[in-house]
C-alpha cells in the first residue's frame, strides 16, 4: 500500500474500483450496513486513501455503501459519495473530433418478448408490455 499511496501523491491519478458490493458483507449487528469485514485490507485501503493527502482519485462504483467509506465521509470533506439513478441510456461521443457515435440502451425487461396472440391480457397491459419492450406482430 506504501508504493501506492506513492503514486496517488506524486501523480495525478484515477483509480477505479467497480462493482465493490463483491467485497462486501452484511454486518451481523445492523442491518443493512455493509462492511469489508472478510476483505480487511480493503477498508484499510478506503481508509488510507481518504485520510491522506493527495492529488488523486479513487472512483468507487457499488450497489451498497461500505461502512468504511460511511465514516470517512463524515470525517473528511475530500470524500464524498454520489447516489446514481438507473441509467436510461448512455450516449458516445468522439472525444478527439466531438462527433456522436451512438446511444446504448440497456435491454428492457420483457424486450423482445413476443406476445403475439397472447390472451387473457387487457389492452392496458398489453400496452404496458409494448413500452416494456414487448412486440406485437399484428
Amino acid at each position: 500500500m506504501t508504493i501506492l499511496l506513492k503514486y496517488l501523491s506524486g501523480y495525478r491519478c484515477l483509480l477505479i474500483l467497480d462493482n465493490a458490493e463483491s467485497i462486501l458483507e452484511t454486518a451481523k449487528s445492523q442491518k443493512d450496513s455493509y462492511s469489508c469485514q472478510s476483505h480487511p485490507d480493503y477498508g484499510q485501503l478506503f481508509k488510507l486513501i481518504g485520510a491522506t493527502k493527495h492529488q488523486s482519485c479513487l472512483l468507487l462504483t457499488s450497489r451498497e455503501k461500505p461502512q468504511e467509506i460511511s465514516s470517512l465521509e463524515r470525517e473528511y470533506l475530500q470524500v464524498r459519495c454520489l447516489q446514481l439513478e438507473t441509467l436510461q441510456y448512455i450516449t458516445l461521443w468522439d472525444v478527439a473530433t466531438g462527433q456522436f457515435l451512438k446511444i446504448i440502451r440497456p435491454q428492457r425487461l420483457y424486450e423482445e418478448m413476443n406476445i403475439t396472440g397472447v390472451t387473457g391480457l387487457t389492452s392496458a397491459q398489453q400496452e404496458t408490455l409494448k413500452i416494456l419492450g414487448a412486440v406485437n406482430s399484428f
